[in-house]
C-alpha cells in the first residue's frame, strides 16, 4: 500500500521526505501519484496554558513558498488557542483532530496516511489511536524522540464516532481502527470539544 496523504504540523515541514519519496517513485508515476502534503493546525506543538498569546506557524501561502509540495488549498480541521492548552486539552484537540482527519480519508477512500507532528501531540495521538488513557497522564506510555517513526493499523471492527456510537456503515475502514475514543471522550460530541477552544 503506497502512501496517499501527508499531514503535516505547520510548524514544521517534511520538505525532505517529498524529496527521497520522489527520486523513489517508479519511473512511470505520473505526478498524481504523489502523497497531498496537507499543513493541519491539530497536529501541532503543544503549548502549556499562557497568560500571552504563543507563536503560531507562517500562513499557508508563505509555507507553500518555502516548500513547493505544501498544499495552500487545505483548511485545517482544528486550530487550537494562542493561549495554549493543559494536557487534558491536548488529548482532546488531538481526538478532535483525529475524528475529522480519519472522516477526511474515509471520505476520500484514503488507505494510507503519515502524520508528522511533535513529540507531546504525537505521545497524545498514540493515547488517541489505540484508546489507551492511563491514569496518570505523564505515566510513559508511548515513547517518542527528536525523531520516531509510529506505525497504526485500524482494527476490524465496527467503526465508531467521536460520541463512541456505532457507525451505521459497513464500509471497509482502514486508517487507525475504528478510533477508539474511551475513557473521557467517550459520550463526548465535536461541539463540547469545540467549546474548549478548538474550533476551524
Amino acid at each position: 500500500m503506497s502512501l496517499e496523504v501527508i499531514y503535516v504540523t505547520r510548524h514544521g515541514t517534511v520538505e525532505p521526505f517529498v524529496g527521497l519519496w520522489a527520486q523513489s517513485a517508479r519511473p512511470d508515476a505520473d505526478a498524481g501519484t504523489k502523497p497531498a502534503i496537507l499543513g493541519e493546525a491539530g497536529l501541532s506543538e503543544w503549548y502549556g496554558s499562557a497568560s500571552f498569546e504563543h507563536p503560531t506557524s507562517a500562513s499557508s501561502d508563505r509555507l507553500a513558498e518555502l516548500f513547493p509540495a505544501f498544499d495552500r488549498s487545505y483548511v485545517p480541521a482544528v486550530v487550537p488557542s494562542r493561549m495554549g492548552e493543559s494536557i487534558a486539552q491536548l488529548h482532546d484537540r488531538v481526538a478532535l483532530t483525529m475524528d475529522a482527519l480519519i472522516k477526511q480519508c474515509d471520505e476520500a477512500g484514503v488507505r494510507a496516511v503519515l502524520l508528522c507532528s511533535h513529540a507531546a501531540t504525537a505521545i497524545a495521538l498514540g493515547r488517541v489511536l489505540t484508546g489507551n488513557m492511563p491514569e496518570n497522564i505523564e505515566a510513559e506510555d508511548f515513547r517518542v524522540f527528536t525523531c520516531s517513526l509510529s506505525a497504526f493499523r485500524r482494527r476490524a471492527a465496527a467503526p465508531c464516532d467521536i460520541a463512541g456510537e456505532a457507525a451505521a456503515t459497513s464500509a471497509p475502514r482502514t486508517l487507525g481502527g475504528p478510533i477508539l475514543l474511551q475513557q473521557k471522550w467517550i459520550g463526548r460530541t465535536a461541539e463540547e470539544l469545540e467549546a474548549g477552544g478548538y474550533a476551524k
